[in-house]
């Protein structure tokens, strides 16, 4: 602990004192059933609980039925919504941290198709994502949301929770009050601050008339919107100061951006790490009250910095935490290297939550199984005299060594190439992917922790496993680049992508990348070799260049980046071929052909083929074969590292087949 001088201190907020100063935000899940709190929920935010940190806030509780933006949400205002907050309250504190629900009402933000009604809001301006226009609330409407709020605040503070956080964000109808750019009011509601504060203070004094003053209460202010006539800094600094002198509060959380802006609010790697802190920092000058920051913070020397700078009173991480549960209690061990750092990749997190599917993190796939507490992690059922063997030293086969590994199982690891890390040590060379290298080095971490036999260099055959006598092997040795799927005539320049990292090849002045995923390879590529100085043309068959972009919020910061630096992009056309220096196109909807010249080289990013060639000659003659990741099917790095940590128990407990 005296590695850290601010982190591991405690933290006073209103009358309650925070054993340490790492918070878990509020942030959505999709654990809810039929509008309640289940123990998806219970587990997710208890394992957070043992992992050390100080403070939990949960996702979203609605305070109206008005307000039914996703099917998932917790419908708070219904009293048998509250049948778990004891249950959860309980069960986070038997492991000294503290709970907070968040309330809200998502206003514009939101949906009719599960009410059959309007949206409401202050003003009729559709939100960018919905694209409903809103009913305008009427002022009897708007005392209904504030008794709502009160209400439900009542619910919170008898179900045994320590506090509420109102959400004033990035997703929320006060906000919308508050924002000149979403409140065009000319009553009482809107107009100048005073007026567009006055819904705000009234949902807070209407709380506190419920709750008594005794009781821990405080916001979380969107310190930025990024909209033109939207909330900036300087306006949130008066709010705050507004929001202080009510004598209503115990501390402020932050956020930014509004659904205009997303990818502000969910940075992706492609943004800094620590990008928001700057919100806290302006708000902690001019408020005496606690004051959290957020924002891409995903180590706590970064976090003790922040702390340390006097930027903030509170440090929030998420999906440092998704990925790593156990986050704060290795930091404050002083065991660094063992904590698993998130990626931003915000594949599994924020990618999942916009398909509705729960919460997940590509390096911790036990957040939607269900993940164990430290007690009931246990060694194997049975001793092995044999080691596991694993072929293949990609993201799947770490995952199952090290999951292996972890049970007490001896495992030897065997890997063909000079370097562990498969298809992710090319893809984070690439323009705005670089940070998945940490993926591979978590992993690596913790093979050495667990002291699994790493031997490199070495290509398996059927007869080398044959002669080990091995009783147990994983198979994870990828996958192989498929035949190009249009013609090529009369040119050597034609290339899978995997083949130009592999091999370094150099590539000519003018190249057309052609893109079949429609996901992070082939978009990064191009901006790799625009950074290199060529000319790019990316084509690809679908509407638009990099639609699998969207869920993980990279798709506006890869246009805003690669749109300066001169990339052609050309949509809704198939390859017909490539003939000398011409790559010929043909038109979706017309049928009309055309031609790309001069070109000098074509790099082609598509789907490849499964390498089942050593499973097939194994098959049937080892006592317990499994094959994952890419040599099963070649699909995400998720699935790989999901395949590893899946096989990794079964394994593990003993099951053979």
């Amino acid at each position: 602990m005296s590695f850290f001088n601010y982190l591991f201190t405690p933290c006073q907020i209103g009358n309650l004192s925070i054993k340490n100063r790492l918070l878990f935000p509020g942030h959505m899940t999709n654990f809810g059933k039929e509008g309640k709190l289940t123990e998806g929920h219970i587990s997710y935010y208890t394992r957070r609980a043992e992992g050390g940190v100080g403070l939990i806030i949960t996702e979203e509780q609605s305070v109206h039925s008005g307000d039914h933006p996703y099917e998932k949400l917790i419908q708070a205002y219904k009293p048998e919504a509250i049948k778990n907050y004891r249950k959860l309250a309980t069960s986070v504190h038997h492991y000294g941290a503290k709970i907070f629900a968040q309330l809200n009402h998502n206003g514009s933000q939101g949906s009719g198709l599960y009410t059959g009604k309007p949206v409401w809001a202050p003003s009729p301006i559709p939100d960018p994502i919905f694209k409903e226009v809103p009913k305008i609330m009427e002022e009897e409407e708007i005392q209904e949301v504030v008794r709502g709020f009160a209400k439900v605040a009542s619910y919170v503070r008898g179900g045994g929770f320590d506090g509420i956080e109102i959400q004033a964000s990035h997703s929320s109808l006060i906000r919308q009050f508050l924002s000149p750019a979403t409140n065009w009011r000319e009553d009482e509601y809107g107009g100048d601050l005073n007026n567009r504060l006055r819904f705000f203070l009234e949902v807070l004094m209407a709380i506190r008339r419920e709750i008594g003053m005794d009781y821990c209460l405080g916001v979380r202010l969107c310190v930025d919107e990024f909209v033109k006539d939207g909330l900036t800094v300087a306006d949130m600094q008066q709010v705050a100061v507004r929001l202080e002198e009510s004598g209503t509060i115990d501390f402020i959380n932050t956020s930014l951006a509004n659904f205009h802006n997303l990818f502000l609010v969910e940075g992706s790697m492609r943004m800094p790490l620590g990008y928001a802190v700057y919100m806290a920092s302006a708000l902690r000058k001019v408020v005496s009250l606690p004051v959290f920051a957020v924002g891409r913070i995903n180590d706590p020397i970064q976090a003790d910095q922040i702390l340390a700078d006097g930027h903030a009173d509170m440090i929030g991480i998420v999906r440092g935490q998704i990925c790593d549960p156990d986050f704060a209690i290795k930091a404050s061990q002083g065991l660094l290297d063992d904590i698993r750092k998130c990626i931003g990749c915000n594949q599994a997190c924020a990618g999942r939550m916009g398909l509705n599917f729960t919460i997940s993190c590509i390096q911790n796939p036990q957040v939607e199984q269900r993940e164990n507490s430290l007690s009931a992690r246990g060694k194997a059922l049975r001793i092995r005299e044999k080691p596991v063997v694993v072929v293949g030293g990609g993201p799947a086969g770490l995952e199952a060594a090290k999951t292996v590994a972890q049970q007490g199982i001896p495992v030897k690891l065997y890997e063909k190439s000079s370097v562990l890390g498969g298809l992710v040590n090319l893809f984070s060379r690439i323009s705005g992917r670089h940070e998945f290298a940490d993926l591979i080095r978590n992993q690596l971490w913790q093979l050495e922790k667990h002291q699994v036999e790493i031997e490199l260099n070495k290509p398996i055959d059927e007869e080398k496993i044959f002669s080990w006598n091995a009783e147990t092997v994983i198979l994870a040795n990828g996958s192989m680049v498929a035949p190009f799927p249009f013609p090529i005539v009369g040119t050597d320049n034609v290339f899978h992508m995997r083949t130009v990292l592999q091999n370094e090849i150099q590539l000519g002045q003018k190249v057309v990348v052609v893109d079949f995923l429609h996901s992070h390879p082939a978009p990064s590529m191009a901006e790799w070799l625009l950074d290199h100085g060529k000319e790019v043309f990316l084509v690809s068959p679908a509407l638009y260049v990099g639609s699998g972009l969207g869920p993980t919020q990279d798709l506006p910061l890869w246009y805003m980046q690669v749109v300066t630096k001169g990339i052609t992009l050309i949509t809704d056309v198939i390859v017909k071929e490539v003939s000398g220096n011409r790559v010929v196109l043909m038109d979706h909807y017309s049928g009309r052909e055309f031609t790309v010249a001069n070109i000098d080289s074509v790099v082609v990013v598509d789907h490849a083929l499964p390498d089942n060639r050593l499973y097939c000659g194994l098959k049937g003659k080892i006592k317990s074969l499994y094959r994952i990741g890419d040599c099963l099917v070649p699909r995400k790095v998720e699935n790989a590292v999901l395949d590893g940590w899946r096989v990794g128990n079964l394994v593990g407990q003993g099951e053979e087949r």
